[in-house]
């Protein structure tokens, strides 16, 4: 096989997923201690605990045992619509009758009464790096900066809320899905995207993150998925973009620590997709393990653990597990000095979100394609190991290893012990090399 021939086929390889199984635990009224099943909001506090919005209360999970909390004298009526945790672990609930805050120990409810909430409905909180709170209601946004309330804008429903990590921390809003445009708040001014600035007619969206270089995701019920990269628009809706058709309705969205965008959906329908990953490249489909529900929060632990709110269904976990040991490695077991573009790769694409190779000393990395690589081989390299683990939001998995034998060109590299004899000296047509080491 010649090289060429053997790069395509890693080309090929480093294209091919496969798909993994995945452990998925359901809490509900009939199998835990949760309030209901009607849960909207998920988050996770400084101490692991699992905090869900339902009707009525909050509910709180350590793993173990369960907490609730009831917000109202009576089962039926109020919802809790949102939940958020403050950089002091104190827990922030949204609801149809106000703002409530617990800090372990009290709970503070806010109303239009007693405090500068425009509205006592509240649909979405998001919390900046400040400590500052951004609270979504039927009227539209309003900031709580320590006991301060200012109200920032009366005219759009506020659904979701996310605040810029990066730049000047700009606020973005998303809004009722008919008034149909996204809000952006920064430097006191307010920008509107709508269909005549964004390119997409009945462009609207009511859930929106942020990830870690500062795009903008919006989730639309209507129309899939938006991007904003600060200068363009994509549209991820059905297999125009995509080449895989899932349900356009987003129900909420979540940026993990390595950039993954994670999307709720709508499970009633379409073969039961109940939410979606996207790691910039590949999206991943996630059904079957809930009869249905629309997918309200979604939240990764320390662990990697996928946590979801679904209306109707209540809390489900997708447990996470460490990456397995790589199969194998191929490539060549014997390289000479001064070889490049040399290629080693794992036998099959494995169930990491990325891999660490180390080569012995005088290797160079010229390209990483997670898991393929290209070397080149200095005029200093050395014998040894390469290796490599995979990584992923669960941790570091075990450690596969590959010995490589470095030749000077077709001869084994010479020990500090080899005899080696040139002659004649000084040379004339021809030379003779003698030494007492094999010839590979």
């Amino acid at each position: 096989m010649n090289r060429k021939s053997f790069f395509i086929i890693i080309l090929c390889l480093l294209t091919f997923i496969i798909a993994k199984t995945q452990t998925f635990t359901g809490y509900t009224k009939s199998n835990s201690g949760i309030l209901n099943n009607t849960a909207f909001g998920v988050m996770v506090d400084k101490l692991g605990n699992k905090w869900v919005a339902c009707d009525s209360g909050v509910s709180k999970f350590d793993g173990i045992n369960w907490t609730t909390y009831f917000l109202y004298n009576t089962i039926v009526g109020t919802q809790n619509t949102c939940i958020a945790i403050d950089n002091y672990n104190n827990k922030w609930i949204g609801t149809y009758n106000g703002l409530y805050k617990y800090n372990d120990t009290i709970w503070t409810h806010y109303t239009t009464s007693n405090s500068g909430l425009p509205h006592n409905t509240v649909y979405a909180i998001a919390i900046d790096s400040s400590d500052n709170k951004w609270i979504g209601t039927i009227p539209g946004l309003t900031k709580l900066n320590g006991s301060n309330w200012t109200i920032i804008d009366t005219n759009n429903r506020i659904y979701s809320i996310a605040v810029e990590p990066k730049g000047n921390h700009a606020v973005w809003a998303a809004t009722d899905p008919l008034d149909q445009c996204i809000l952006k708040y920064e430097n006191n001014t307010k920008t509107i995207y709508k269909s005549s600035n964004t390119g997409f007619a009945n462009f609207n969206g009511s859930y929106l993150a942020i990830d870690n270089n500062n795009n903008i995701w919006v989730g639309s019920v209507q129309n899939g998925i938006y991007k904003f990269d600060r200068e363009n628009w994509t549209h991820y809706y059905d297999s125009i973009n995509i080449t895989s058709t899932y349900y356009n309705y987003i129900g909420c969205i979540a940026i993990d620590e390595f950039n993954n965008k994670w999307f709720g959906c709508n499970s009633n329908v379409n073969n039961q997709t109940t939410f979606i990953k996207f790691n910039d490249t590949n999206f991943s489909y996630f059904n079957g393990f809930v009869p249905f529900g629309i997918v309200k929060s979604i939240v990764l632990d320390t662990s990697g653990n996928v946590w979801m709110g679904i209306w109707g269904q209540g809390l489900w976990e997708m447990a996470c597990s460490t990456p397995t040991i790589p199969s194998g490695i191929i490539g060549p077991n014997t390289v000479f000095k001064g070889q490049v573009n040399v290629i080693y790769h794992l036998s099959h694409q494995n169930d990491a979100l990325s891999y660490n190779w180390s080569f012995p000393n005088g290797f160079t990395l010229v390209a990483n394609y997670k898991d393929s690589v290209i070397v080149n081989v200095g005029a200093n390299a050395v014998s040894g190991q390469i290796s490599t683990y995979g990584h992923s939001s669960c941790g570091n998995g075990g450690t596969k290893y590959f010995n490589v034998t470095v030749t000077l060109a077709g001869v084994n590299e010479l020990t500090d012990n080899t005899k080696l004899s040139v002659y004649p000296n000084p040379a004339k047509e021809t030379v003779t090399i003698t030494f007492d080491q094999s010839i590979t």
